[in-house]
């Protein structure tokens, strides 16, 4: 493990705040490049990711207060540093949706649905980021005890060989980016990939939060806070995609027989 990447000085470069910039600045990069090559305005587009991209990170320390109360409460105002860690990836994803929303409805530069499918790929190569060279190397989000050959030590937790949890959903991480860049190109309807996305990270984290230690004791049916959001996700989104995409089906039957 590696929680200090180098030093400048005496400044530390922790290896999850630097992650978390690459990761924030490569999806940038990625997703303006992609507007402009289908003929968006990409210093609009811009500026709607940096809007978005701050809305996320409060979404992620907000929602991460929330899950741990107790040292929150007696301890509120670090909710607003800048220390790395603490951040909630359901939060991020949720908060910058809603910022990429109220964005759109202002701006009128692009319609919200294919904004979000646009951008929602390079999400995953933020994730992707941040699993590996942030969450891995600073330790954090660690696995459960495992003997498994691939197992590794997280030596600011203790002696025993765990799970590598954060490079599987790194893993996940990229086979969903796979997955949204080519359904991307065919997607059936505005704001379909936006779904995708929320069925398979839903599957992903929940399958995922079955190796990784837990910070509390599980709220129903051994299952985390996070699986029982994620079955949410799945469900809810599930259910919106096949309705939209049945309507439209039988929408474009209707019409042929007209």
């Amino acid at each position: 493990m590696r929680p200090i990447l180098f030093k400048i000085g005496e400044y530390p470069f922790h290896s999850y705040s630097v992650s978390m910039g690459l990761a924030l600045l490569i999806s940038i990069l990625l997703i303006v490049r992609q507007a402009k090559r289908e003929g968006y305005d990409p210093d609009r587009i811009l500026e709607g990711c940096i809007i978005i991209a701050a809305s996320g990170l409060l979404g992620a320390r907000l929602v991460f207060a929330a899950q741990n109360l107790d040292y929150f409460s007696v301890n509120w105002p670090q909710i607003f540093t800048l220390k790395f860690g603490w951040f909630s990836a359901h939060g991020a994803l949720f908060l910058s949706l809603l910022a990429g929303l109220l964005w759109c409805r202002r701006r009128k530069v692009i319609n919200f649905l294919d904004l979000g499918d646009l951008m929602i790929p390079y999400y995953m190569v933020g994730y992707v980021i941040v699993r590996t060279l942030g969450c891995f190397l600073a330790g954090c989000c660690y696995g459960k005890v495992s003997d498994l050959p691939w197992a590794v030590v997280m030596v600011n937790v203790d002696s025993q060989p765990r799970h590598p949890v954060q490079l599987y959903a790194a893993l996940g991480g990229i086979i969903i980016f796979i997955i949204l860049k080519y359904y991307y190109r065919i997607r059936p309807f505005p704001g379909s990939n936006i779904l995708l996305m929320f069925i398979l990270y839903g599957i992903l984290r929940f399958i995922c939060e079955f190796f990784r230690e837990a910070d509390v004791e599980p709220p129903w049916l051994g299952l985390s806070l996070a699986q029982l959001v994620s079955l949410l996700m799945i469900v809810l989104s599930s259910s919106v995609f096949f309705a939209v995409l049945y309507n439209k089906r039988r929408s474009t039957a209707g019409r042929a027989k007209t």
